[in-house]
């Protein structure tokens, strides 16, 4: 757009509207048309000047809906006609201008409000080309709107126009949040209802500070962050406190993390584009006290404080907690060291090589956000350069999660070219001193000692049984160690005979095992030992000269000659192709290989299948590491080693691998049509393996039913559940089977709905004799007691008689409901037993009697009399010669040594069982010294009968 100016009279007073095709009088202060606008080569818009040089209201508004054409009247036609002729030579020229002035006029109409979404408290300005500084404008807020323009709103400041930019400047520090637009008051050159695209918003800006501690040292760790949060990011926020000056050093230091300007004309210290949440401050050196700082947005009206408490430490010292600490050879040395006051940094020395031939140094260069770290050191790979570093010195996980951090080298750092650590004392020393080992070892702040013992290998393997749900709830777990030690006896039971399908667990107590693992540097305990039985850890079995099978571990599970049979070749499992998962027990020293016995392929291809006969397999655990052996050292001085395998160490055990069963408690198993009745059975897979119980309608029965449950099976081995036949009739009829991918088939028994089960067998003891007995030890025992079938089922028990809860005795008794039967155990030896007190008793599938036995010691002195020869035991036969104990009389008439001549005492023919010693009869158990002194007393009766 190009405006072009003619001469101005001042002697019209009427102009013609050919719109409206009257004439019009102009307004007082008007002159006659000056201005005239060409747009895309043609005349739009032509309006008349007042005499202050401004448009006349309202009129402009017309010239953008049609084009006016004015014509221009004067008294004077000459006057018309030069008009004329100047009008055409304007057009002329403007045609010729209208390429070098359209697009720059475009440019400078611009409308609208800048910026059009505001935060609170910054200027907008308003641009349009109907701003005329004689009008009056106002603000207004939107209330409510409708198809994408505003319904209504409402009056919220008057505004002016800025005569030198012809814009209006709108402050939006005391607005709320919301939608406004400007209005010009009474006239129609602005939309009261403009469209909702044509407002602009006002948002406020949000702004939290709070520093993260509520309290920082002035020394060691002196940072904190301030969170600073704000729904606004990359602007300025000016900082002031009143402990410290704009231009304050310690200002400029606490912040010294970020951007930041000092204006000295403003006196204002500046964050600059702020967008961060967590800003880091430094408090070093800054004296204790309570500061607050004020935080302002510079553009917007947000702002907030924060303050924080500055303690004044002093520099404080490193300590080792516990000072001592013991492990075996080989394993990994957890060192705790702690950090007091202002101390954050400094050095831990393993060792002193001058005293023990080996020196670790560890440079403590950050406890983050922890006044206490751990160290882990690996006692196998100390020395050795094949290690990488973190495999032989690191620092526990959460504390590298809390920004501590440690420095060790695997060259630079220790001693290398030795084998694996000797046991003995390691002295442990720390300090502040940071990267200065010798300081550290001079002038330490605290010391401990390192107790390295011998390391060594149980010879036996324990095994347990688990089900394969519960060991993968095992080794999933974050602490599988925990998750195993607290279902030891729940549903991880010791076993020796494992159902297939079960896991076997192997229990290998061998010191001085997981530094080795751990140098693997392998990523789970399974992958490190695997690691180790196919690889030469750290080289030192190839470096010792083994040839063949140099790893330095083997784990074989072969099957068993018993089990193979004679003649036959013997076949190990292949471990690789096996489902294998390890657990270690650092603390414990021990291993747990866990083996899927569904998985174990044996290395001729063959698998277990469940209707195999029982298959028996050894377990051996062998250590065959030259360095975890010590060979190079002990080589030298044993002239009986000359090879590392005069040193392997191994662990052995066996389990038995057997079909999975399970078996029900009656068979048939009958219900009542009622609910809760229980269905109970038994079977050898682990506890906690989950079965399915489905009974389901067989024959004619009507109408057909199905019914299941999910049973997980005891620690004793037990199983059960409860349905509901409230629905059924009596005489309906079922089948039962106890389900699982295990079993080669599934059990199953029949049952009949019936009016009134019978209850099952029970076998209940009674009539224990003796109960509370005392005998000397080698004495023989006879005990008995009543067993009653109590249920109402015929069934076949063992009855057990034990002694201080092991059985020494037992025999089958098959008793039908209602009745009983009398046990009887003769002959019980107990020269075995020492003298005590135990507990014996007759023990059933359901019941038991216990009482007390008491053994004492046999007396093995001089008891009084000469009786050597055996003549008259404990005496000198006052009563009667009977020389040599032969009862001359041979009437025996006490009538107990009924076809016996007693001689020596020795009752070897005798019926009623008294024998040598006083043995205990088979009717008078435990008492066997009365009756002796009873023979005694007799037969010194009878001598005094012959004497008279």
């Amino acid at each position: 757009m190009r405006s072009i100016h003619t001469r101005r009279r001042s002697t019209q007073s009427t102009y013609t509207d050919r719109f409206n095709n009257r004439s019009q009088p102009l307004p007082h202060n008007a002159t006659r048309p000056r201005v005239i606008r060409v747009e895309s080569g043609r005349i739009t818009s032509r309006c008349w000047l007042t005499t202050n040089g401004r448009r006349r209201r309202g009129q402009s508004r017309l010239s953008r809906r049609r084009t006016l054409q004015h014509t221009m009247t004067n008294d004077n036609t000459t006057r018309k006609k030069a008009n004329a002729v100047f009008f055409a030579a304007v057009m002329v020229i403007s045609m010729v201008a209208v390429g070098f002035a359209a697009a720059p006029a475009a440019a400078s109409n611009h409308e609208g409000y800048s910026p059009a979404n505001p935060y609170q408290g910054q200027d907008v300005t308003f641009t349009n080309d109907t701003l005329d500084s004689a009008n009056e404008y106002e603000l207004r807020r939107v209330t409510d709107t409708s198809s994408g323009a505003v319904s209504d709103s409402e009056f919220e400041t008057e505004l002016s126009v800025n005569d030198s930019t012809n814009t209006i400047t709108i402050d939006t520090g005391s607005l709320d949040a919301g939608d406004y637009f400007v209005d010009d008051v009474g006239g129609t050159d602005l939309p009261s209802q403009p469209d909702n695209e044509d407002t602009f918003e006002v948002r406020v800006q949000s702004l939290s500070t709070e520093f993260v501690d509520d309290s920082v040292d002035n020394a060691g760790g002196t940072e904190v962050d301030l969170d600073l949060d704000s729904n606004r990011a990359g602007f300025n926020v000016t900082v002031t406190s009143d402990d410290f000056a704009y231009d304050d050093e310690e200002l400029a230091q606490i912040f010294e993390n970020y951007n930041t300007e000092t204006s000295d004309a403003d006196e204002e210290f500046t964050l600059t584009g702020v967008s961060e949440s967590e800003i880091a401050t430094n408090f070093s050196d800054i004296d204790a006290g309570d500061y607050q700082f004020e935080f302002n947005v510079t553009d917007t009206e947000a702002s907030d404080a924060a303050t924080i408490t500055v303690n004044d430490v002093g520099d404080g010292e490193l300590d080792i907690d516990p000072s001592s600490i013991t492990e075996q050879q080989g394993d990994i040395v957890p060192i705790t060291v702690s950090a007091t006051e202002a101390a954050s940094s400094g050095t831990l020395v393993i060792g002193n090589e001058d005293d023990v031939g080996y020196q670790a140094n560890v440079s403590i260069t950050d406890f983050g956000d922890q006044d206490e770290i751990t160290i882990y050191f690996n006692s196998y790979a100390a020395g050795n350069t094949t290690a990488a570093a973190d495999d032989i010195v690191w620092l526990d996980e959460e504390d590298r999660d809390e920004d501590a951090n440690i420095d060790f080298d695997e060259v630079d750092d220790q001693t290398t070219g030795i084998n694996m650590l000797d046991a003995g004392d390691y002295e442990l020393a720390v300090s502040t001193a940071s990267d200065d080992a010798a300081e550290t070892l001079n002038s330490p702040d605290n010391v401990g000692t390192l107790f390295l013992e011998e390391r060594s290998t149980a010879e036996t393997i324990n095994t347990w049984t688990v089900s394969d749900n519960v060991a993968g709830d095992i080794v999933s777990a974050d602490d599988p160690v925990d998750a195993l030690n607290n279902r030891v006896g729940q549903n991880v039971t010791q076993a020796g005979t494992i159902a297939e399908g079960d896991r076997v667990v192997h229990q290998i107590e061998a010191s001085g095992l997981t530094g080795l693992l751990e140098a693997t540097d392998s990523d789970s305990s399974t992958n490190q030992l695997v690691s180790a039985l196919g690889n030469d850890v750290l080289d030192s079995n190839t470096e010792a000269g083994v040839t063949g099978d140099n790893s330095s571990l083997d784990l074989r599970l072969r099957e068993t000659r018993e089990s193979a049979g004679p003649n036959s070749d013997l076949r190990t499992v292949n471990i690789g192709n096996s489902t294998v998962d390890v657990v270690v027990d650092d603390e414990a020293d021990t291993l747990y290989v866990i083996v899927d016995t569904d998985s174990i392929e044996f290395d001729n291809g063959d698998t277990l299948d469940a209707s195999d006969d029982d298959v028996g397999i050894d377990a051996r655990l062998r250590v065959q590491d030259a360095r975890l052996l010590e060979y190079n050292r002990i080589s030298q001085t044993d002239e009986d080693v000359d090879a590392v395998s005069d040193l392997h160490q191994s662990s052995t055990g066996s389990f038995t691998v057997t079909a999975a069963d399970g078996e029900f408690d009656q068979d048939p198993y009958n219900v009542t049509n009622t609910e809760g009745q229980a269905l109970t059975g038994t079977t050898n897979l682990a506890p906690g393996t989950e079965l399915t119980l489905r009974v389901r309608s067989n024959g004619d029965t009507r109408p057909a039913f199905s019914k299941s449950d999910t049973v997980t099976v005891a620690a004793d081995g037990t199983w059960s559940s409860e349905f509901d036949f409230s629905e059924q009739n009596v005489g309906d009829t079922y089948d039962v089977n106890l389900r699982n991918s295990a079993f080669e088939t599934n059990p199953s028994v029949e049952g009949t709905v019936v009016e009134q089960t019978q209850e099952p067998a029970n076998f209940a003891v009674s009539e224990l004799s003796p109960q509370d007995v005392t005998a000397t030890v080698g004495d023989t025992l006879t005990v008995s007691a009543t067993v009653e079938n109590t249920g109402g089922q015929e069934a076949t028990q063992t009855v057990e008689f034990r002694v201080g809860g092991d059985a020494v005795a037992s025999q089958d008794v098959t008793l039908g409901a209602g009745n009983s039967t009398t046990v009887e155990f003769a002959d019980i030896d107990t020269s075995g037993l020492d003298a005590g007190d135990y507990e014996h008793g007759v023990f059933t599938d359901d019941d038991e009697q216990t009482a007390t036995l008491t053994l004492e010691a046999a007396d093995t002195g001089d008891d009084g009399g000469d009786d050597t020869g055996g003549d008259d035991t404990g005496g000198d036969d006052t009563g009667g010669d009977d020389t040599g104990g032969d009862d001359t009389g041979g009437d025996d008439t006490g009538g107990d040594d009924t076809g016996g001549d007693d001689t020596g005492g020795d009752d070897t023919g005798s019926d009623n069982g008294t024998d040598d010693g006083g043995s205990t009869d088979g009717s008078t158990p435990g008492f066997g010294a009365v009756v002796a002194l009873v023979a005694l007393i007799a037969a010194a009766l009878l001598a005094t009968r012959r004497n008279d």
